[in-house]
């Protein structure tokens, strides 16, 4: 019982740490991530919708359609979190059905009630395709792995937690990189001198 439960909290936390992190790439406000279950949830990401994209960069319809398009993708990356770092899981899980379930409703509502279910199901493999994508980015992998670990020692973390452990985690990675980079120059200016005559 004590094993079955560590392995729905190390899912929940990757699952809600997925949410989260796909929601700040997005520039969505993140108010809080939990994996205490809750109503039958083994956690929730709460976003706040309400923070509109800047008006005069997009108009009214586009930037209507672009939210739509972020909500999918917000609610897909819980699943695709799972996907792509927990070994062995059920993808068919009630909180993963949930956000595909939501991810479709939210693009019916971008293609009107009048499209055929292959209009859907394309539009869904694309946003899901994109998202994704996002997950291959290193800054996004560690960040999640990140945000997961803190989820499993805190539990819950609020908005402004997980936009310091992102921001620390791209730091650290941009330093890496750059010592990397520096132990690199290092070697080749020792080969350039030992093979100049």
């Amino acid at each position: 019982m004590i094993k079955r439960e560590i392995k729905e909290e190390f899912q929940s936390a990757y699952h809600n740490a997925g949410h989260a992190v796909i929601a700040w790439v997005l520039n969505v406000p993140v108010e809080k991530v939990s994996i205490i279950s809750t109503g039958g949830h083994l956690g929730e990401t709460v976003v706040n919708w309400n923070d509109k994209a800047d008006p005069s960069i997009t108009t009214f319809l586009d930037q209507e359609k672009m939210e739509c398009e972020f909500r999918a993708m917000v609610s897909l990356a819980g699943y695709l979190s799972e996907k792509h770092f927990v070994q062995n899981t059920r993808i068919k899980e009630k909180k993963s059905a949930y956000d595909i379930h939501q991810a479709n409703e939210v693009i019916r509502t971008i293609l009107g009630v009048n499209e055929d279910e292959k209009c859907t199901r394309n539009y869904f493999n694309h946003l899901e395709s994109i998202t994704e994508k996002i997950f291959s980015f290193r800054n996004v992998e560690i960040s999640i792995k990140a945000v997961a670990g803190a989820l499993i020692e805190k539990r819950t973390l609020s908005g402004k937690e997980i936009s310091s452990i992102i921001f620390d985690e791209i730091k650290k990675e941009k330093e890496k990189r750059e010592q990397e980079n520096n132990d690199g120059n290092v070697i080749k200016i020792k080969c350039v001198q030992h093979f100049n005559p």
